[in-house]
């Protein structure tokens, strides 16, 4: 979309009013309409100064929240100070209509940006925290969809299939949130430089109205320019569009105030554009805006009258201004983005990158070896502004070229750094381009480096000579940035792989096949320096050398040279040619050798690798059924079953059943296979489910949880005999998924919400003896047991089939003021300390590790807090300075029941006078714990910038009544002018929101007008 600063509706506020020209007879008529339009603006809008300041400091906190959170954890903290304190004096300097200093700070800011945005801080944890549960929340869905398919092809009941589709709903919305969060904070973190400028403009905006405003010490604003200020202001909170909305409704169109709120967005909007580098998408747009405004001041295509088109300089001075303009249709500053390579080699951004490694055989003093030059490319990035013309630097039609300059001492020829291949356009909202960059720089130099930006002359049409409008544009350089040369000697050298740590390998696999061990999976050669340190984590990769590797193996144990026949390696592979059970037992070391053509280098041998016997695997055919159970199961093999594992093993059945013997475990606490004899000779009870006999059967721990289907493995271990050819016997058993006696908790309907995920706790109410409405004390205990239909019959159904019901607290550690008793499952909450979150329960049926009906809820307190009721004078102005005033006068709090709990300054009394009649309804103090626990009302005088309690010089309040009184200093000023305090009142609720009081306070003005005296 074009971006504009001039739109047509500030036009219309500048211009539609009245006519620009006008006769000298109508000069007197024009300033009358002024001056009244100024009179009535004062009578019709009358804005509070205490709601004024209030919502333009509630604004500044937020946006103060917003600049701590971007700048959190920012290593640099200089850089970020140097971003504010540079904006803000860029901001006074438009005010001022500072041409020179305007150029100069723009300039500024764009480099402190870039600069800033390359700092990591606390959001780029964040960040990778975001990633993290995103991926987890990804992996969780498709789990769940996966099962809600499956449940519904299998017909699960519809208790299951529910429980599932809420689980999945519940797991796409914190997807859905944690994916909103993610973009939020990426957006951040990409243009983070921006957005910090953009938010210290805004608070420095809005500094100075509160210093304006406060510099007036009037009860209400009638300034049109302050107002005007004000409903300009981009919105931030709920009171300052409240404000604004006020502002709006006494602002006619055409009047004094809609043109200057105009003015101000038009400003606003440039600041916004000069502090984050944007500007204007094309030339072709300023263009337009210019005739736009041509048109709005004569009046040209409209029926508004303008400047009188007689003017004989009018259109010669627009045409000379595009020529002008035309000049300036080029990048205003191109900067370099520091990366994760400034970080290395010393700070350089660029490194030429040579290898040498150790050769024992040179004859020179220093043995090490030029072998390679770096062949990974440098990366380097630029932030162009404004962004809309980065992609000028792209495709075959670029409109620049960029090249590199650099300076060595005197030497100043730098063919060294070129680029290589097209540029790259990273990320066009933010103008970010990046080049790969070819280095070849001398030993021990290091050069400054900067990219030299040039305008290419726009290819003509056809039949049309060139214009070479690009001698008008002024080249432009870059920052300057570090690049030299890096040397990494390398002593000696390590080959890794996947399988470098391998010490056995089967002379056959388990389906008869030839085994092999291969030294080439995923190969690096790695280079380290005299010391033993890595210093080239890949030198294939970044050298493109070793070439050639080959390997040497080692064999003889003894004298026996013919152990050299048994093993092969090729490309890295190790095999066994003449495979046989012969070989169980000896032994072979690879060690591997690098090429670098003139030389070769040993690296370390790999482990040792013992031939080991072979390991004979089958699987059962029938799938087995599983449920759970507390006690030990028993699963008959049939005689088929058991011959088909016989015939596998290649034993004969009396050698498998000696098997079976030598693989008994001491106990059944372990899956395995075992004869129903042998199971009754450790379980004698067992009688009812074990035939007394050598049929085979899988014994099932108690209390095992396979979860969904899958293979179970039951290993029966050969002897450990060098005569005999198999390790192992592996006996694969395919079980459906586990069956769970219990799948469903019945919950409470008259608890729950509709939602089945909330519960609302209202705390009981005790009456006084023999009455019904005098308030005694309100309880605090929440029994968790009301959550369920019938917990006592679910708990024994968990002792029964022996799961666990499991009733955890998720935010425990965050909770204040909250107790949950895990014994007796009651939930008890501290008055004086509980913060009013809810408490957060997770809740489900726990199979030894696996949970089935997990849900999870919030109990939320019922809002007790009440409402409050402001003073009768929430701006109050004095001039007899002998008297005390109350502040409290008219304020009142009563509870969510209406009763009356604290009124004009003090808590109502409780309890029966001595004629026995009910002073209130309360027969303790509400205050107490007993009742509600609330803080009780304070009055004190704050900044209200800060929102902190100072001592003032002129007034003291009581922070307990709200009674003012003077201090000596006061009673002898003379008061020329008037002065305003903010005094702020103060309550707190463990039970939600006080209505009337957000955020537990309210702010008041009290003003000792000019001339007060005692």
């Amino acid at each position: 979309m074009k971006k504009k600063f001039i739109s047509v509706a500030m036009f219309c506020a500048l211009i539609a009013s009245s006519p620009v020209w006008v006769g000298c007879s109508d000069y007197d008529d024009d300033i009358a309409n002024l001056q009244s339009q100024v009179d009535a603006l004062k009578q019709t809008v009358d804005v509070s100064t205490a709601e004024a300041l209030k919502a333009l400091q509630e604004a500044q906190a937020a946006l103060q929240e917003d600049i701590n959170a971007l700048t959190a954890g920012k290593a640099d903290a200089q850089a970020v100070k140097d971003l504010q304190e540079t904006v803000a004096a860029l901001q006074t300097a438009i005010t001022e209509n500072d041409i020179t200093k305007i150029g100069e700070l723009s300039s500024q800011v764009s480099e402190l940006i870039a600069q800033v945005n390359g700092i990591e801080g606390d959001l780029d944890k964040t960040q990778s925290d975001l990633q993290q549960q995103k991926t987890e929340l990804e992996g969780k869905v498709n789990s769940l969809r996966t099962d809600l398919e499956k449940a519904i092809a299998d017909k699960a009941d519809q208790a299951t299939v529910d429980s599932i589709k809420s689980e999945l709903d519940a797991a796409v919305t914190n997807l859905t949130d944690v994916e909103n969060r993610l973009v939020e904070v990426e957006k951040w973190i990409k243009n983070n430089g921006q957005e910090l400028a953009k938010l210290t403009a805004n608070v420095s905006q809005i500094n100075n109205l509160i210093a304006k405003i406060s510099e007036e010490a009037a009860t209400t604003i009638s300034d049109p320019a302050i107002l005007a200020a004000i409903k300009a202001l981009p919105t931030t909170v709920s009171s300052l569009t409240t404000l604004q909305q006020q502002i709006g409704k006494e602002t006619e169109a055409g009047s004094i105030l809609y043109r200057l709120a105009a003015l101000e967005e038009w400003k606003n909007t440039i600041v916004t554009e000069l502090l984050t580098g944007t500007g204007y998408s094309s030339f072709a747009d300023i263009c337009q805006d210019i005739k736009e405004l041509q048109e709005a001041l004569t009046g040209s295509g409209s029926e508004t009258p303008g400047v009188d088109p007689s003017d004989p300089g009018l259109v010669e001075q627009f045409n000379a201004l595009k020529a002008e303009m035309a000049k300036f249709d080029m990048i205003q500053s191109v900067v370099y983005i520091p990366n994760l390579t400034s970080t290395e080699e010393g700070g350089y951004l660029l490194k030429s990158s040579v290898l040498k490694v150790y050769n024992e055989k040179l004859t020179t003093a220093d043995k090490y070896e030029t072998v390679a030059q770096g062949i990974a490319s440098n990366k380097i990035q630029f932030r162009v502004s404004p962004a809309s013309k980065a992609n000028d630097f792209i495709g075959e039609n670029a409109k620049y070229t960029l090249t590199f300059d650099g300076s060595l001492i005197s030497k100043k020829s730098f063919s060294k750094v070129k680029t290589a291949g097209a540029p790259v356009l990273v990320d066009a909202e933010s103008g970010i381009i990046e080049y790969s960059v070819e280095t070849e720089i001398g030993e021990n130099e290091i050069w400054a480096v900067c990219a030299v930006i040039k305008a290419v002359d726009p290819q003509p049409a056809e039949g049309e000579e060139s214009t070479g409008s690009a001698k008008d544009n002024t080249d432009l350089t870059t920052t300057y940035f570090k690049a030299t040369r890096v040397t990494d000697k390398v002593k000696t050298i390590e080959i890794t792989n996947d399988n470098s740590s391998a010490t056995s390998l089967p002379y056959m696999n388990p389906d008869g096949s030839n085994s092999m061990l291969d030294y080439s999976k995923n190969r690096k050669v790695v280079g380290k320096a005299e010391d033993g340190t890595v210093i080239v984590e890949d030198m294939v990769g970044e050298y493109g050398v070793p070439t050639t590797i080959s390997y040497e193996l080692s064999t003889l144990t003894n004298d026996d040279k013919s152990d050299d026949n048994w093993f092969k390696i090729e490309n890295g592979q190790l095999t066994l040619p003449n495979a046989s059970n012969a070989m169980i037992g000896r032994k072979v070391t690879v060690t591997p050798v690098a090429d670098f053509g003139s030389f070769q280098l040993k690296a370390p041998a790999y482990k040792e690798v013992t031939i080991a016997r072979r390991v004979v695997e089958h699987d059962v055919q029938e799938t087995k059924e599983l449920t759970w159970n507390k006690d030990i199961q028993f699963i008959a093999l049939s005689s088929d079953e058991m011959d088909e594992i016989i015939k596998a093993t290649e034993l004969s059945r009396g050698d498998f059943m000696e098997l079976i013997d030598e693989n008994e475990p001491a106990d059944l606490t372990k899956l395995c296979l075992m004869t129903g004899k042998d199971i009754l000779e450790k379980m004698p009870a067992a009688t009812d489910k074990v035939a007394n006999d050598n049929t085979l059967y899988i014994v099932v721990p108690a209390k095992m949880n396979t979860g969904d289907a899958k293979k179970l493995d039951i290993t029966l271990k050969e002897e450990n005999s060098s005569t005999t050819r198999t390790d192992s016997y592996i006996i694969h058993v395919n079980v459906s998924k586990m069956q769970y006696p219990v799948t469903v908790i019945e919950k409470n309907p008259t608890r729950w919400n509709q939602d089945g995920q909330t519960i609302e706790y209202t705390p009981q109410f005790k009456w006084v003896e023999g009455t019904t409405d005098k308030v005694e004390s309100v309880g605090n205990t929440f029994d968790v047991k009301d959550l369920f239909a019938d917990y006592a019959a679910l708990s024994k159904q968990a002792t029964d089939f022996g799961f666990k019901l499991v009733i955890n607290v998720k935010n425990n550690t965050s909770l204040k003021g909250v107790d949950y008793n895990a014994t007796n499952q009651i939930l008890t909450y501290n008055k004086s300390t509980f913060n009013g979150e809810d408490v957060e329960f997770e809740i489900y049926l726990d199979y030894n590790g696996t949970k089935i009906s997990a849900t999870n809820c919030k109990i939320s307190v019922q809002k007790l807090s009440g409402t409050w009721t402001n003073p009768t004078q929430m701006a109050m102005s004095v001039t007899d300075l002998s008297k005390t005033y109350n502040v409290a006068e008219g304020a009142k709090w009563v509870d969510v029941a209406g009763r009356t709990i604290w009124e004009n300054g003090a808590k109502v009394k409780i309890g029966k006078d001595d004629k026995g009649n009910w002073l209130s309804d309360f027969n303790k103090d509400p205050f107490s714990t007993d009742v509600y626990g609330m803080t009780v009302p304070s009055f004190h005088v704050i900044d209200p910038k800060t929102g902190n309690t100072i001592n003032d010089i002129y007034v003291n309040v009581n922070s307990s009544t709200g009674e003012v009184s003077f201090k000596d200093p006061a009673k002898q000023s003379p008061f020329e002018a008037a002065y305003t305090v903010t005094i702020r009142i103060s309550a707190d609720s463990p039970w939600g929101e006080i209505t009337g009081m957000k955020d537990d306070h309210v702010d008041m003005t009290f003003t000792i007008a000019e001339g007060a005296k005692q």
